[in-house]
C-alpha cells in the first residue's frame, strides 16, 4: 500500500485514534446493517442500500467493461498508485473494485481498520447482488404484468391456498378486486378448482362456476416449476353468459316458430357433474352437426343444451347416436323433452325439467322394443338382451304403437300370432313404415315364418 508521500509500514506501532476514515467506515457499516433489517421489503431495502452507498464516499463507482464471454473485466488504468484495491465480490460475479488511499495526516490503516475495509467490500458485494436481483425481479414482474394486461381475457395466477399472486386488469375487473391487493379466490371457485384438479391430476383442465349470475369457464394450466411451497395455477376466465343467453333466445324463438308451423321441437340436456370438461370438448362438434352455434351451448355449470327444431324426440335421439360414442359417455346423463301439443306458452320448454332422463351410455346403446301378449316372454327376452341393448317392452297394442311413434328403435321383437287387434306381422309392418331402418325379429313356436311373409319387408325378418 503506497501513500502520497511515503510508504506506510504496517508493522509500525504508532498509536492512533479513530480516524475520519474509520469513522466513515463505521457509519457505512451501520447503514449496511440497517439495510438488512428491511430486506423483506425490497423497496425499502433498495432505498437503504442507496443511502449507505452515498455515505461511503471512498467507495468508487464500479467502472466495468463486459467481455465477450459475458464476464466482467476491469481496466488497469482505473487504478492509481499508492492505493489499496479490493474487489467487490458477490456470490455470483465480481461487481467492481474499491480503491482506498492512505493519507499523510493519518498514516497507515491499522489491523482493525483493514478488517472493517474487508467487511465493507464483502457487504458491498452482497448488497449489490441483492439490489441487482431486486431490480431484475421488479423488471420481470413489470414485464409480466404488462403482457398480462395485453391479453383480451381475464387471466390470473393463484396458489393452492387460493391466494391470487398476479392478475391482469381484466381479471381484476372481472372478479371486482384490486389488482395490487387482490386477496383470494371466492371459496366456491377454489373448492371447484381443487376438486377437479385432485380428480384429474392432468396438466390442463377446465371447470365452470357461477359468479354473480354469470356462467364462467376457467381454463387451468398448473405451473410445473415454481419454487414456492404450494402449487401454482394459471387460470383464464371465459364468460359463457352471452353464449347461454343466445342459446335460450334461440330455443324460445324456435319454440314459437315450430308451434306456429305445427312442427315438433326437442330439447336435449347433456350433463356431467363429475367432469364438465368432456362436455366442453364435445361442444364444437355438436354445433357443427346442428348447423348453428345458437342450437348448442352451455346450459349450466355442468350441462349443455341442444335444440332440435322440427324434430321428434325419435329423430333427435337417432342423430345423437350417430354423433356420440359410448366411450365418451362415462358419467354423463341425458334429459330429453319434446314440446307437446298442449304446452302453453311454448317457451315453457326453456325452464321445465327434462321429461325423460337416464345415463347417456344407456341411451347410446342400440334400442329394441319387445311386444308379446305374455309379460313373462317379454321379461325373459329383456333378461337376455338388456346387457347389450336398451330395452323397452309392452304387452298392449296401443302402448306399442305409441312407443314406435315416440322413440327410435334399432330392433323390434314380436310374436307372429298375437291375440290383439293386430297380428305380429301387421305390427311389424307399422314399425317398418315409421322407421325403414328397423330390424324385425319374430318369435314363436315355428322355426320358420310362413311362406311369403319375408317378401313383405324391406329386409327379411
Amino acid at each position: 500500500m503506497h501513500g502520497s508521500n511515503r510508504q506506510p509500514n504496517m508493522s509500525e506501532h504508532q498509536p492512533y485514534q479513530e480516524s475520519s476514515g474509520t469513522g466513515a467506515l463505521t457509519r457505512a457499516l451501520r447503514s449496511f446493517r440497517s439495510s438488512f433489517d428491511h430486506i423483506g421489503n425490497l423497496g425499502r431495502f433498495a432505498e437503504a442500500l442507496e443511502a449507505a452507498m452515498n455515505e461511503t464516499l471512498f467507495v468508487r463507482k464500479a467502472m466495468l467493461q463486459i467481455s465477450g464471454n459475458g464476464g466482467p473485466t476491469v481496466s488497469a488504468d482505473q487504478f492509481e498508485s499508492g492505493a489499496l484495491i479490493l474487489p467487490v465480490q458477490g456470490p455470483k460475479r465480481t461487481h467492481g473494485t474499491v480503491s482506498i488511499r492512505d493519507s499523510a495526516l493519518h498514516g497507515a490503516y491499522g489491523p482493525d481498520e483493514l478488517r472493517l475495509i474487508s467487511s465493507l467490500t464483502a457487504f458491498c458485494g452482497a448488497l449489490i447482488e441483492h439490489a441487482r436481483a431486486h431490480s431484475d425481479q421488479t423488471r420481470d414482474t413489470a414485464i409480466l404484468q404488462y403482457l398480462f394486461d395485453q391479453l383480451p381475457l381475464p387471466v390470473l395466477a393463484c396458489d393452492k391456498e387460493g391466494r391470487i399472486l398476479i392478475l391482469n386488469s381484466r381479471g381484476a375487473s372481472f372478479l371486482n378486486v384490486a389488482r395490487n391487493d387482490p386477496g383470494s379466490l371466492p371459496a366456491p371457485v377454489l373448492e371447484q378448482l381443487l376438486r377437479v384438479y385432485n380428480r384429474h391430476g392432468t396438466p390442463d383442465f377446465s371447470f365452470c362456476f357461477t359468479l354473480e349470475n354469470q356462467l364462467v369457464r376457467a381454463a387451468v394450466s398448473p405451473c410445473p416449476d415454481t419454487h414456492v411451497q404450494h402449487k401454482v395455477f394459471c387460470m383464464t376466465l371465459i364468460d359463457l353468459s352471452p353464449e347461454r343467453e343466445r342459446l335460450r333466445q334461440e330455443l324460445s324463438r324456435e319454440a314459437y316458430r315450430c308451434r306456429w308451423l305445427g312442427k315438433p321441437l326437442t330439447r336435449v340436456i347433456l350433463e356431467n357433474p363429475n367432469d364438465p370438461t368432456d362436455l366442453m370438448e364435445l361442444l364444437p362438434n355438436l354445433r357443427k352437426r346442428l348447423g348453428s352455434d345458437e342450437r348448442a351451448g352451455p346450459w349450466d355449470t355442468d350441462s349443455l343444451a341442444l335444440a332440435f327444431p322440427e324434430s321428434r324426440k325419435r329423430d333427435a335421439m337417432k342423430e345423437l347416436r350417430q354423433w356420440l360414442h359410448p366411450e365418451r359417455a362415462n358419467g354423463m346423463r341425458i334429459g330429453v323433452t319434446e314440446m307437446a301439443d298442449g304446452d302453453s306458452p311454448p317457451e315453457s320448454i326453456l325452464g321445465g325439467p327434462s321429461r325423460e332422463t337416464g345415463t347417456l351410455r344407456d341411451w347410446l346403446r342400440p334400442a329394441v322394443l319387445l311386444h308379446d301378449d305374455s309379460a313373462e316372454v317379454n321379461d325373459a327376452l329383456e333378461y337376455i338382451l338388456s346387457p347389450y341393448y336398451r330395452v323397452r317392452k309392452s304387452d298392449r297394442t296401443e302402448t306399442t304403437l305409441h312407443l314406435l311413434e315416440e322413440d327410435y328403435f334399432d330392433g323390434f321383437f314380436t310374436e307372429t300370432a298375437l291375440r290383439g287387434p293386430l297380428s305380429g306381422i301387421e305390427l311389424a309392418k307399422r314399425a317398418e313404415a315409421g322407421n325403414p331402418d328397423i330390424r324385425i325379429f319374430f318369435t314363436g313356436t315355428r322355426r320358420e315364418v310362413e311362406a311369403g311373409v319375408k317378401s313383405q319387408f324391406r329386409r327379411p325378418p
